[in-house]
Order: structure tokens, then sequence, then C-alpha cells
């Protein structure tokens, strides 16, 4: 009974989504009110998504100088040692 009411819930969710609505449209809290939530949310997720990947590029940056900077490394390793 209670996963009836998740997926009635999950389906009205998504009508709200799409514009339409059980309540009444003259309700300044029903689906217009909703609508604003919904996009104060989006906008939420959208700017958590940006720092993530602002955050993954910076890693990825910080991952190519350590591999350049190792790099460098054991050129410097190899290049002296004498043959023999």
């Amino acid at each position: 009974d209670f996963q009836d009411m998740d997926l009635i819930e999950v389906l009205w969710k998504q009508d709200v989504d799409m514009g339409f609505s059980l309540e009444d449209p003259m309700q300044p809290e029903g689906p217009q009110a909703k609508k604003v939530e919904l996009e104060g949310q989006i906008d939420k997720e959208l700017k958590l998504a940006e720092e993530k990947l602002q955050k993954k590029k910076e890693e990825t940056e910080n991952i190519e100088k350590v591999k350049a900077s190792l790099l460098e490394t054991h050129k410097e390793r190899i290049q002296p040692a004498s043959p023999g």
C-alpha cells in the first residue's frame, strides 16, 4: 500500500512537471508555486553539478601536473646513467 502511494506521488509529480495538476488552477500555491520551487531546485542541482565538474577539472589538472613532474624526475634519473 505504501508503494502505491509512492507510485501515485511520482506520477503526480511527473504530471506537475508537464504542467498538469489535480489542483484548482486558481490557487496560487498550486502548480505555479510548485513550478517555481522546482526551478529553484533545478538551479541548485545545476550549480552543484557545475561545482563538481570544476572540481573534477581541477583534480585532472593536478594529476596532469603530478604526472608531468614525475616524468621529468624520471627522465633526469635515466639520462645521467652511463652505459655499462
